[in-house]
């Protein structure tokens, strides 16, 4: 089958600073925020292996113990269980990534949106326990009450947040991203400077090889024939994420549910797209608007990612055929 290659446009010649070093590729992986992750890492010849595995594992329990849902003492877990009229100090980690979800919030008209803890609940895919029934209308309708990214009010010097009163954070489509950013700037910090890091499908890739290849990762395929060509993108100081429901769904009463919400609908989202795919210089950005163009599906979706400039890759369904379509962005990219 054919394939074909993504290069970025501008390369930098530091990232290019480990070609010929010599540097084996140490090779990390494990468990963390309900999912699998793997680290590449050339590893500099001072530092050794525990030490580098210590600290990207170390950046990952950071944002666990900050912006965890699914875990009581988090940062997020004691906002959202805190009684209304409320203020919150927030960690800078926490605090940064909530800036950027209520930015993408603004851009996409609250597409992505923060706030939608309480209908993930509702709909059996969050911390608590799940409905062993479809949800009512009035059950969809108190929980949209309690929904919207413009109820969150905070104070940028101090990074505090207000709880206006049962408002529930999920920052699940975005902080796996910024995970993986903070175990590439705590690695680079430590003084490498080539590595690829991925939790569950979002990667980021620094620097090239010591033959002075680059970091390859392959977009989603399904690898029938009647797929598009294969796509492998060159991850040179370049973020990739992708957001699809084909992996979390429910079924009650013969319907099907899934882990990403509309929150303009408070309806799960099945429609005929399989998958986004964003590319971006952080994976913070890049999980982000895979989940945001996701949610506002094929038509919308391409307009706000031509819209707003980005590399981004959509696959969906024609019949039985999967089908293509992306950005000038990213297009400007495929060798």
């Amino acid at each position: 089958m054919e394939r074909r290659v993504l290069i970025p446009h501008d390369i930098s010649p530091s990232a290019l600073q480990t070609a010929g070093s010599g540097l084996p590729v140490s090779t990390f992986s494990g468990e963390t925020m309900g999912t699998y992750w793997n680290a590449h890492v050339l590893i500099p010849r001072e530092i050794c292996e525990q030490e580098c595995q210590h600290t990207i594992t170390k950046a990952f329990q950071e944002v666990i113990d900050q912006m965890n849902h699914w875990d009581s003492s988090s940062e997020l877990s004691r906002f959202n269980s805190s009684p209304a009229g409320t203020w919150h100090h927030l960690s800078n980690e926490f605090y940064e990534v909530l800036r950027q979800a209520i930015e993408i919030s603004q851009l996409t008209h609250g597409a992505f949106d923060p706030t939608v803890g309480k209908l993930v609940n509702m709909y059996g895919f969050g911390p608590q326990t799940p409905l062993p029934h479809p949800p009512s209308a009035q059950e969809v309708s108190t929980a949209r009450n309690l929904t919207g990214w413009k109820q969150l009010k905070y104070g940028e010097r101090d990074h505090q947040i207000f709880q206006a009163g049962g408002v529930t954070l999920d920052l699940s489509s975005i902080a796996k991203g910024y995970a993986v950013d903070n175990a590439v700037r705590a690695l680079k910090a430590q003084g490498v400077h080539s590595c690829l890091v991925e939790i569950g499908g979002e990667f980021r890739g620094e620097g090239c090889k010591a033959d002075g290849k680059p970091w390859w990762v392959n977009l989603e395929q399904t690898g029938s024939q009647n797929s598009p060509a294969e796509i492998t993108a060159a991850l040179c100081g370049l973020s990739l994420a992708t957001s699809g429901v084909s992996i979390k769904q429910r079924t009650l009463d013969g319907k099907l549910y899934t882990h990403l919400v509309d929150p303009h609908t408070s309806q799960t989202i099945t429609d005929e797209l399989v998958s986004v795919s964003v590319l971006a210089p952080c994976c913070m950005e890049a999980d982000a608007w895979a989940t945001a163009l996701f949610v506002l599906g094929l038509e919308d979706g391409l307009k706000m990612a031509a819209q707003y400039k980005l590399m981004a890759y959509f696959r969906y369904l024609d019949d039985s055929a999967i089908v293509e379509q992306y950005t000038e962005e990213f297009a400007s990219l495929l060798d």
